[in-house]
């Protein structure tokens, strides 16, 4: 039985995630997180009383390589969250910078779709399975790389800061426009400490001879997303 889980099923935390079942950490940053571990919770208590053979998936952001697949994850995670920041940029009066809320080390750690599903096959077609894994790419990318990716599409000169503990009343309306419609994305954005142990998912991208992501990546992948997008909706 396979089950998919999040990365953020560990909540709130500073110690490194490993591919094991999780404590319950000092708090959530949303129910869907919550809902995830009580539900691991439960597969631990299935395998326990009937001994069922459960292999659990814990998948970071998921993103995809194939310009084909954007329009279906243009309204997901960081892809709707950029697609925001893009409109209100887009609709300033003149070219100034925008705060955004978050630490400057603010990251996201993306897994794409076709690594996930490659990853997968292989763990069905092994003998000795690893009862979980961690679906995380091997670095954290700077989100800053990702609207770097934006800003160069549209033109966008003055850029982009990330700033913890911006007063609401103090913003430009491109500022105030970002910081209503993002509201979900603040508890990621200033939680800099997650890190996930990938040792069971290692050994297989190494056989698969899997490309980890970096910041360049995430900046082109930026672009690629972005350009792709708008000639669709022209």
């Amino acid at each position: 039985f396979f089950y998919f889980s999040t990365a953020y099923v560990c909540g709130k935390q500073d110690k490194i995630v490993k591919e094991e079942w999780l404590d319950k950490p000092k708090g959530f940053r949303n129910p869907y997180e919550e809902s995830k571990w009580f539900a691991e919770k439960l597969l631990q208590q299935y395998i326990k009383d009937f001994d069922m053979p459960i292999i659990t998936f814990r998948p970071a952001v998921i993103g995809t390589e194939s310009k084909s697949k954007f329009n279906e994850i243009k309204k997901q995670t960081i892809y709707l969250h950029g697609r925001i920041i893009k409109k209100e940029t887009e609709n300033q009066k003149e070219d100034k910078k925008i705060r955004l809320v978050g630490k400057p080390d603010t990251f996201i750690n993306l897994i794409t779709i076709e690594d996930i599903v490659s990853i997968i096959l292989k763990v069905r077609s092994l003998q000795d399975k690893s009862p979980i894994y961690n679906l995380a790419n091997p670095f954290n990318c700077s989100a800053m790389s990702f609207l770097q990716g934006l800003q160069e599409i549209i033109g966008f000169k003055s850029g982009y800061e990330f700033v913890v503990g911006l007063d609401n009343k103090k913003l430009s309306e491109a500022e105030k426009s970002i910081y209503e419609k993002t509201k979900p994305y603040f508890a990621y954005n200033i939680d800099s400490n997650l890190r996930w142990d990938i040792s069971n998912t290692n050994k297989l991208r190494k056989e698969l001879k899997l490309v980890s992501k970096d910041d360049n990546w995430i900046k082109n992948h930026a672009k690629d997303f972005f350009l792709t997008i708008e000639n669709e909706e022209q």
